[in-house]
Protein backbone atom coordinates (compact mmCIF):
# COMPACT_ATOMS: atom_id res chain seq x y z
CA UNK A 1 0.00 0.00 0.00
CA UNK A 2 2.88 2.37 0.83
CA UNK A 3 4.50 1.67 -2.57
CA UNK A 4 1.26 2.51 -4.37
CA UNK A 5 0.90 5.76 -2.41
CA UNK A 6 4.47 6.74 -3.31
CA UNK A 7 3.85 5.92 -6.97
CA UNK A 8 0.66 7.98 -7.01
CA UNK A 9 2.56 10.84 -5.39
CA UNK A 10 5.26 10.62 -8.06
CA UNK A 11 2.62 10.41 -10.77
CA UNK A 12 0.93 13.54 -9.48
CA UNK A 13 4.30 15.28 -9.34
CA UNK A 14 4.89 14.34 -12.99
CA UNK A 15 1.60 15.99 -13.88
CA UNK A 16 3.02 19.26 -12.59
CA UNK A 17 2.49 22.68 -14.12
CA UNK A 18 2.12 22.92 -17.85
CA UNK A 19 5.22 23.83 -19.83
CA UNK A 20 5.15 27.02 -21.86
CA UNK A 21 4.71 25.03 -25.05
CA UNK A 22 1.62 23.32 -23.63
CA UNK A 23 -0.09 26.54 -22.56
CA UNK A 24 -3.11 27.37 -24.72
CA UNK A 25 -3.08 30.50 -26.87
CA UNK A 26 -4.96 33.16 -24.82
CA UNK A 27 -6.50 34.51 -28.04
CA UNK A 28 -8.30 31.19 -28.58
CA UNK A 29 -11.22 30.35 -26.32
CA UNK A 30 -10.66 26.85 -25.00
CA UNK A 31 -13.44 25.10 -23.18
CA UNK A 32 -12.59 22.20 -20.92
CA UNK A 33 -13.99 18.80 -21.79
CA UNK A 34 -16.82 18.05 -19.40
CA UNK A 35 -18.12 14.50 -19.20
CA UNK A 36 -19.81 15.37 -15.93
CA UNK A 37 -21.85 18.61 -15.89
CA UNK A 38 -20.14 21.31 -13.86
CA UNK A 39 -16.69 19.73 -13.96
CA UNK A 40 -13.84 21.86 -15.16
CA UNK A 41 -10.93 19.50 -15.81
CA UNK A 42 -9.30 20.64 -19.09
CA UNK A 43 -8.47 17.96 -21.64
CA UNK A 44 -4.73 18.63 -21.22
CA UNK A 45 -5.07 17.61 -17.57
CA UNK A 46 -7.19 14.57 -18.43
CA UNK A 47 -4.79 13.16 -21.03
CA UNK A 48 -1.67 14.25 -19.15
CA UNK A 49 -2.80 12.63 -15.92
CA UNK A 50 -3.77 9.32 -17.50
CA UNK A 51 -0.54 9.09 -19.51
CA UNK A 52 1.70 10.07 -16.58
CA UNK A 53 -0.17 7.69 -14.29
CA UNK A 54 0.32 4.73 -16.63
CA UNK A 55 3.99 5.56 -17.21
CA UNK A 56 4.62 5.90 -13.46
CA UNK A 57 3.09 2.52 -12.72
CA UNK A 58 5.01 0.91 -15.59
CA UNK A 59 8.36 2.38 -14.46
CA UNK A 60 7.80 1.37 -10.85
CA UNK A 61 6.45 -2.07 -11.73
CA UNK A 62 3.55 -1.54 -9.36
CA UNK A 63 0.58 -3.84 -10.01
CA UNK A 64 2.62 -5.47 -12.80
CA UNK A 65 1.64 -8.86 -11.38
CA UNK A 66 -2.05 -7.93 -11.66
CA UNK A 67 -2.54 -5.67 -14.71
CA UNK A 68 -1.21 -5.44 -18.26
CA UNK A 69 -0.02 -2.01 -19.53
CA UNK A 70 -3.29 -1.30 -21.35
CA UNK A 71 -5.17 -2.27 -18.20
CA UNK A 72 -3.05 0.24 -16.25
CA UNK A 73 -4.14 2.91 -18.72
CA UNK A 74 -7.77 1.96 -18.09
CA UNK A 75 -7.20 1.99 -14.33
CA UNK A 76 -5.67 5.48 -14.51
CA UNK A 77 -8.68 6.68 -16.50
CA UNK A 78 -10.92 5.25 -13.80
CA UNK A 79 -8.91 7.14 -11.16
CA UNK A 80 -9.37 10.39 -13.03
CA UNK A 81 -13.10 9.74 -13.45
CA UNK A 82 -13.40 9.45 -9.66
CA UNK A 83 -11.30 12.58 -9.19
CA UNK A 84 -13.45 14.60 -11.59
CA UNK A 85 -16.57 13.42 -9.81
CA UNK A 86 -15.38 13.79 -6.20
CA UNK A 87 -12.62 16.42 -6.18
CA UNK A 88 -13.23 19.97 -7.42
CA UNK A 89 -10.65 21.11 -9.94
CA UNK A 90 -9.34 23.93 -7.71
CA UNK A 91 -8.68 21.39 -4.92
CA UNK A 92 -6.96 19.09 -7.43
CA UNK A 93 -4.67 21.97 -8.44
CA UNK A 94 -3.86 23.08 -4.89
CA UNK A 95 -3.47 19.71 -3.15
CA UNK A 96 -3.31 16.79 -5.57
CA UNK A 97 -0.85 18.12 -8.17
CA UNK A 98 1.98 18.34 -5.65
CA UNK A 99 2.43 15.60 -3.03
CA UNK A 100 3.92 18.03 -0.50
CA UNK A 101 0.49 19.70 -0.21
CA UNK A 102 -1.39 16.42 0.23
CA UNK A 103 -2.61 15.41 3.66
CA UNK A 104 -3.07 11.88 4.98
CA UNK A 105 -6.72 11.81 3.95
CA UNK A 106 -5.75 12.73 0.35
CA UNK A 107 -3.19 9.92 0.27
CA UNK A 108 -5.73 7.47 1.68
CA UNK A 109 -8.29 8.55 -0.91
CA UNK A 110 -5.77 7.80 -3.67
CA UNK A 111 -4.80 4.41 -2.20
CA UNK A 112 -8.45 3.40 -1.82
CA UNK A 113 -9.38 4.43 -5.35
CA UNK A 114 -6.35 2.72 -6.90
CA UNK A 115 -7.61 -0.52 -5.39
CA UNK A 116 -11.23 0.14 -6.46
CA UNK A 117 -10.15 0.89 -10.04
CA UNK A 118 -7.64 -1.99 -10.27
CA UNK A 119 -10.32 -4.41 -9.06
CA UNK A 120 -12.87 -2.97 -11.48
CA UNK A 121 -10.50 -3.31 -14.43
CA UNK A 122 -9.53 -6.89 -13.51
CA UNK A 123 -13.17 -7.92 -13.13
CA UNK A 124 -14.16 -6.22 -16.38
CA UNK A 125 -11.40 -7.90 -18.33
CA UNK A 126 -12.07 -11.27 -16.71
CA UNK A 127 -15.76 -10.95 -17.59
CA UNK A 128 -14.97 -10.05 -21.21
CA UNK A 129 -12.33 -12.78 -21.51
CA UNK A 130 -14.97 -15.50 -21.45
CA UNK A 131 -17.14 -13.90 -24.13
CA UNK A 132 -16.88 -14.62 -27.82
CA UNK A 133 -16.77 -11.76 -30.31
Amino acid sequence: MKKITIIIGLMILLCGPLNGQDAPDPAVEVRPWQAIPGMEYPSTVVYGFVKACQESFLRAGALSDQLWPNQLYEMCGCMLDYMRDEIPYDIFLTRYKDPKFMNQSDRQWIADHVMICATSVRKGWAKNDGQEN
